[in-house]
């Protein structure tokens, strides 16, 4: 065989198929110009193997195998080894079929090509095949895009838009797209990676107002992270300032001011210079600076730009079977939410213990009761997340942790 085009290996039953052998063999004799019908017989007697030559010698018998011709050796093989089969079983395999949730579109065109090679369809398999192929396939916006095609169409013409769509979709599936409660979307990169800007889907139908308060919101978050990094830069320098009075190196405890009352707010234990009741509330949960011995993450009261009037971003996921609504803050470090929520709703959870420690930009810290992990879904996608349990007031936080778990 050497110098011919291909190699042919021994035939095994158990495994090949011999329609689709002997037509491989048919190309061969056509790749290396073999005529001859007792070259072909001789080429088939010697690649089969031992096993089948054996089975031909004993069907052919009282006549030996190389005195036949090719095809009468392949049609003596294909009544040993195709077993009858019934058209109609065929045909209810092939009509039953539907494209399954984890199949791409292209490997379900094959699927359903195969299942109709015994089938007799005849003149009618191209309409049959197109029939099947967006009839029953899985419901969706490919599905969509081909119920808007003519449906004289051939079908490689909907075969190469199912492959373009899918290629678009695939092209933005490490996207994550959350739906926010309040209207819009936001979409973040997964593994916790930064939030993008852009626009998502679905702005185009927000009206002048929400896609100006979109633009605005995420002028405002990046505003929020410079100013974050400004305090990291001075935080070393302010940790020692006193929460009293304001100066620097002065323990609150010993403070002379510590017993006086402020000027701005009427409480007792700091001074107006140091007070920050006209700050409006935002809660950001970052992590601690280094140097601490046990863990820390700071909460920080952000003030906004009255001039801007912005609701705060939420969505709606699903922690175990109860559906809750959170608050987005891409500057937190960790997931937080209220004892008032997990007794009414979670407390079938075991809390943890941790070391972490909650401190507000002002000093006061919040020791966190513990932490339980529940199967979140959002967006579809399920993941094992941790939710921290506080004593304090205030909304359900998503922090990084979240997203990072996405």
């Amino acid at each position: 065989m050497a110098g011919l085009i291909g190699k042919f290996e021994n035939f095994d039953p158990d495994q090949d198929d011999w329609i689709v052998y002997s037509e491989s063999l048919e190309q061969h004799f056509e790749a290396n110009k073999i005529t001859e019908e007792k070259e072909k017989v001789a080429t088939l007697l010697t690649v089969v193997g031992k096993s089948i030559y054996r089975l031909l010698r004993d069907l052919t018998y009282p006549e030996l195998p190389k005195e036949k011709t090719f095809m009468q050796l392949s049609e003596i093989m294909r009544k040993q080894l195709s077993p009858h089969v019934s058209v109609w079983r065929e045909r209810i395999k092939f009509y039953n079929a539907t494209q399954r949730e984890d199949e791409s579109s292209s490997e379900w065109n094959a699927r359903i090509r195969n299942l109709a090679v015994n089938c007799n369809l005849g003149s009618r398999l191209q309409e049959n095949l197109k029939d099947k192929f967006i009839c029953m396939m899985k419901k969706g916006a490919v599905q969509d895009r081909l119920c808007e095609e003519n449906e004289q169409n051939s079908m490689e013409i909907y075969v190469t838009l199912v492959l373009q769509k899918e290629s678009s979709k695939n092209a933005v599936s490490n996207v994550l797209w959350v739906k926010l409660v309040n209207g819009g979307f936001r979409h973040f990169i997964p593994k916790g990676k930064t939030m993008m800007s852009s626009a998502g889907p679905g702005l185009g139908n927000m009206t002048s107002g929400q896609s100006y308060q979109h633009q605005q919101t995420s002028r405002t978050t990046a505003t929020h992270a410079r100013g974050r990094r400004r305090f990291d830069r001075t935080i070393r320098n302010q940790q020692n300032d006193c929460k009293v009075c304001g100066k620097h190196a002065v323990s609150s405890i010993v403070c002379k001011y510590a017993n006086y009352r402020c000027r701005k707010c009427n409480s007792i234990g700091h001074l107006e210079a140091v007070c920050r009741s006209r700050v409006k509330n935002h809660n950001f949960i970052n992590e601690q600076v280094e140097n601490i011995n046990i863990d820390q993450l700071e909460i920080f009261n952000l003030s906004s730009d009255k001039s801007i009037k912005l609701n705060p971003f939420i969505i709606e996921i699903k922690i175990g079977k109860e559906q809750c609504k959170m608050s987005i803050d891409t500057g937190a470090a960790i997931t937080v939410i209220s004892l008032d929520l997990y007794d009414s709703k979670f407390s079938k959870y075991v809390l943890t213990g941790d070391n972490i420690i909650l401190r507000g930009y002002t000093g006061d810290c919040i020791k966190p009761i513990g932490y339980f992990e529940a199967p979140t879904t959002v967006n579809n996608i399920t993941k094992s997340i941790r939710y921290y349990v506080v004593n304090k007031d205030g909304p359900s936080l998503l922090g990084r942790n979240f997203f990072k778990s996405l």
